[in-house]
C-alpha cells in the first residue's frame, strides 16, 4: 500500500478455470506461471488498445502493472488454483526525455460486459494453445507422478447425484466453457482502505479457524459461507483427510504465491520513481484533457535537498506513494500493529507508549533478573520427536459426507 501502489483507481480481475485445467495447474508451477502470463497479456493488450482510441500512444514495455495474488482452494476446501489480480484503471506514460522519472497515469473508461466477454474468449484460446503445446489436452497424463494429497483434494466436494446450479451472472462476468473472469470490483483513487481490504482479500488463508468444529464421533466439521445447491453448509472429514486436503492447499517451494508485473516488478525501470525513491520530476501539471499525454520538459529540475523537502513536494501530488521520505523497513512493534492489531509498545496499566530504554545481552545480569520476577531462566525441554506416518489413505475412498448442520 505504501511502497508499491500508486494513488489511483485498480479494478480486481479473477480468472478461475475448469477442473480439468486448475488440476494441471496446480500440480505445474510452471504451467501455472506460463498460464498466468497469457492472461496477463490479453488483458494488459486491451488496455493499450483503449488508450489508442483516446489519442495516447503508449510503449508495450513499462506502460502496465498489475499484482497478482495466486490462491490454490475454494470456499469448500478443494484444490482449485485460480487468481485474483489488481490493475489499475488506466495506463502509465513513461516521459521520453527522462525514462526514470515518474510516468503520467492515463485513466481509462471502466470495461462493459461485451469486454469481459471478449477478454474471456481470449484468454481461453491462448491457455487452450498453451496446454495443446505441453500435450496436457491430449492424454491428461502428468509427467510425473501425481501425489496422493493432491488426488483426493481435487476431487469435488459435491456428491455425482447432487445437481450443479449455477449462480446467476453478476455484473462484469462471463463464463464459458467451465472458465470464468470476474472483473465487477473496483475501488476510487481515493478509497486507500478500500484498496487495502481488496490486497487482504487476495492474502486471505484457505480457511478460517472459527468454522472448524470437532462432532462427537471425532470428525471435523466445517461451516462454509456459502450453501450448495440442495441447502447444506457443512463438510464433514475425517481428521486425517482434513490434514492431506490442507497439504494439497500449501503451494510447491519456490512457487510465489504474490507476483508483481509490469512497472510493478521489483526490476522494473521507473520502478523506484512510483515508489518514493529517487524522484526527480514535478508534479504533474493539470491537463485540460484526462487522456492527454503531458507535455516533455526540456530540462529536469533539481533533486530535492533533504527528505523534508520530498514529503513537502510530492504532498500535493494525487499519484505519489503515502509517505516517500518513508524508511525502507518497518520497526517489529509496527508490523505487528499494522498486520495484527497488536500494540506491543502500549502500557496495559497506564495505556501510554512505551520506549526501548536499554537491551540485557549479559547472560548473568539477565538471570538475575529472572529469579527476581520468578520466572524460569531455562528453556523449556524438547518435545518428543515425531512418529513416523502411517500409509496415506487411498485416494478411491468415498466421497466426503455432508451434514446440514452440526448434529448430522
Amino acid at each position: 500500500m505504501d511502497r508499491v501502489l500508486p494513488r489511483c483507481g485498480y479494478r480486481q480481475w479473477v480468472i478461475t478455470f475448469p477442473r480439468r485445467v486448475r488440476w494441471h495447474l496446480a500440480a505445474d508451477p510452471k504451467l501455472s506461471t506460463e498460464a498466468l502470463r497469457e492472461a496477463l497479456r490479453v488483458i494488459f493488450t486491451w488496455q493499450r488498445r483503449r488508450a489508442r482510441r483516446h489519442g495516447v500512444r503508449p510503449a508495450r514495455a513499462r506502460s502496465n502493472g498489475a499484482v497478482t495474488f495466486v490462491q490454490r482452494f475454494n470456499s469448500a476446501l478443494e484444490a482449485s488454483l485460480h487468481f485474483h489480480i489488481v490493475i489499475p484503471d488506466g495506463i502509465f506514460i513513461p516521459r521520453p526525455d527522462d525514462p526514470d522519472a515518474r510516468p503520467h497515469f492515463v485513466a481509462l473508461d471502466p470495461p462493459a460486459d461485451v469486454d469481459v466477454v471478449a477478454l474471456l474468449d481470449g484468454i481461453i484460446e491462448r491457455v487452450t494453445a498453451l496446454l495443446r503445446r505441453r500435450g496436457r489436452l491430449d492424454d491428461g497424463v502428468l509427467d510425473d507422478e501425481p501425489e496422493p494429497h493432491l488426488l483426493l483434494a481435487a476431487r469435488p466436494a459435491r456428491s455425482s447425484s447432487e445437481p450443479f446450479v449455477e449462480d446467476p451472472l453478476p455484473p462484469l462476468c462471463a463464463r464459458k466453457d467451465g472458465y470464468s473472469l470476474h472483473a465487477g470490483s473496483a475501488v476510487h483513487r481515493n478509497d486507500r482502505q478500500g484498496l487495502e481490504q481488496l490486497c487482504r482479500y487476495g492474502l486471505r488463508p484457505p480457511l478460517a479457524q472459527g468454522r472448524l468444529e470437532e462432532a462427537s464421533d471425532g470428525r471435523i466439521l466445517y461451516t462454509m459461507k456459502r450453501r450448495f445447491a440442495d441447502g447444506r453448509f457443512v463438510l464433514r472429514f475425517e481428521p486425517r483427510e482434513l490434514l492431506l486436503r490442507l497439504c494439497a492447499l500449501v503451494p510447491p517451494r519456490g512457487f510465489h504465491m504474490t507476483r508483481y508485473h509490469g512497472l510493478f516488478a521489483g526490476h522494473a525501470r521507473g520502478r523506484h520513481a512510483l515508489s518514493g525513491r529517487g524522484m526527480r520530476d514535478t508534479a504533474p501539471t493539470s491537463l485540460s484533457s484526462p487522456h492527454a499525454a503531458p507535455p516533455p520538459s526540456t530540462a529536469p529540475p533539481a533533486p530535492p535537498r533533504s527528505s523534508k523537502d520530498a514529503v513537502a513536494r510530492q504532498g500535493n501530488d494525487p499519484l505519489g506513494p503515502d509517505d516517500p521520505a518513508r524508511a525502507r523497513r518497518l520497526a517489529w512493534a509496527a508490523l505487528l500493529r499494522r498486520s495484527w492489531g497488536i500494540d506491543a509498545l502500549r502500557c496495559a496499566k497506564c495505556g501510554s507508549t512505551m520506549e526501548l530504554l536499554s537491551a540485557v545481552d549479559d547472560e548473568t545480569v539477565a538471570r538475575r533478573i529472572l529469579e527476581h520476577l520468578g520466572l524460569p531462566t531455562r528453556a523449556p525441554p524438547r518435545g518428543r520427536p515425531w512418529s513416523p506416518q502411517r500409509p496415506l489413505p487411498g485416494v478411491h475412498d468415498p466421497p466426503v459426507v455432508y451434514g446440514r448442520d452440526a448434529s448430522s
